[in-house]
């Protein structure tokens, strides 16, 4: 019995580790201090003009390696100067920008909810449908060679716009707004990217009171390739169409 329990006790001060076993006596583990490799505030790891230097470097690069079809121009309201254009990012452009950091994306989370929805957008009757519908959420994340990463959020719904392939567009949509996302926080210091200035002239142009399907047309008049050309505005939002297109 003797020659059993010396041998419990022999394991147990070879694992050094909190453990009864049978009759064998408790060996706690011994407390070490870890020293900190670093002391004092968060620091930036390089001067401020090394990081000047970067992010115009990183403005230049946009400058010659994007060209005009990687840009998409919305409309944007700004104090002083009312509706105003300006260009923003599009997918075509955060892919190759991702390309030269060398950076890679991929998904680490999807969730998709189903929901009901009260459907009274441009109608004048007076009346409401209740619609059922569905969101989807993807969580992307766009990883570095030094080891940093950020994950970007991108959401569409269903009532969004008339998707021509609803379940295949609303995923990809979501996608490409969490993918466009993830890239711009980590190498474009959260550049808001044109997708998302989409979604938000989208949900400017659903909750519009107007009835866009009754708008009269108008047609371009001024001298250009578009002269003569048949379209639709909103004078209370963003709505846009050209009459030519629907046939």
């Amino acid at each position: 019995m003797a020659k059993k329990k010396e041998k419990i006790e022999e394991v147990v001060t070879d694992a050094e580790t909190v453990e009864t076993v049978e009759e064998a006596p408790v060996k706690a583990r011994k407390m070490v201090a870890v020293e900190p490799t670093q002391f004092g505030i968060v620091r930036p790891m390089i001067t401020a003009v090394e990081a000047k230097a970067q992010w115009e470097a990183y403005l230049e690069l946009k400058k010659s390696f994007l060209d005009r079809n990687d840009y998409q121009d919305l409309k944007i309201y700004t104090a002083g100067k009312g509706m105003v254009s300006k260009p923003f990012i599009k997918k075509s452009g955060w892919r190759k920008l991702a390309t030269a950091f060398n950076v890679s994306v991929q998904i680490v989370g999807e969730v998709r909810k189903e929901y009901l929805t009260m459907d009274y957008t441009n109608n004048k009757s007076g009346t409401t449908t209740v619609k059922p519908g569905f969101v989807v959420e993807i969580v992307a994340r766009a990883s570095a060679l030094n080891g940093r990463f950020m994950d970007g959020t991108g959401t569409c719904a269903s009532n969004e716009r008339n998707f021509a392939h609803l379940e295949h567009d609303i995923r990809a949509t979501a996608e490409t707004r969490a993918k466009n996302r993830a890239i711009a926080d980590l190498i474009g210091g959260g550049e808001v990217t044109a997708d998302e200035m989409m979604q938000i002239e989208e949900q400017k142009t659903n909750s519009c009171p107007r009835y866009h399907l009754k708008l009269p047309p108008k047609v371009v008049e001024t001298v250009g390739k578009n002269k003569g050309r048949p379209y639709v505005r909103c004078p209370s939002c963003t709505f846009f169409e050209w009459q030519d297109a629907k046939t």
